[in-house]
């Protein structure tokens, strides 16, 4: 509790400092902002993709449990209601877009840089 008291009045006291000097400080940004979209884009993408495999994962391994199904009459798997969570779902499917828009981000920046170096 006391360092995070005292984080805090650090924080503060640098914001104070640097309100008052502002020409203390010395931004020197030297890399290229392609690139960090281009890893943006790229780590964006891994994250998406993990999720979605994550919880099909998931509901790979409730499907094999035998308390979440039950044999009909001819022999067939009937899964259970509550094998796939309605949040799950939903979470799966709205990663879809995001995945998608973020991979072909990151394959055009690249295949541009590819060819236009």
């Amino acid at each position: 509790m006391a360092s995070g008291i005292l984080n805090m009045m650090l924080a503060m006291g640098l914001a104070v400092f640097f309100l008052l000097f502002p020409e203390k400080i010395q931004l020197k940004f030297e890399f290229q902002t392609q690139t960090l979209k281009i890893a943006g884009a790229g780590f964006f993408s891994i994250i998406t993709l993990l999720i979605q495999l994550v919880i099909l994962i998931n509901i790979y391994r409730k499907s094999k449990n035998p308390e979440n199904y039950h044999l009909n009459f001819f022999g067939k798997k009937v899964y259970h209601n509550g094998l796939a969570k309605p949040e799950e779902v939903t979470v799966f499917f709205a990663c879809v877009p995001c995945f998608l828009f973020s991979g072909a981000y990151l394959a055009a920046k690249i295949i541009n840089n590819i060819l236009n170096k």
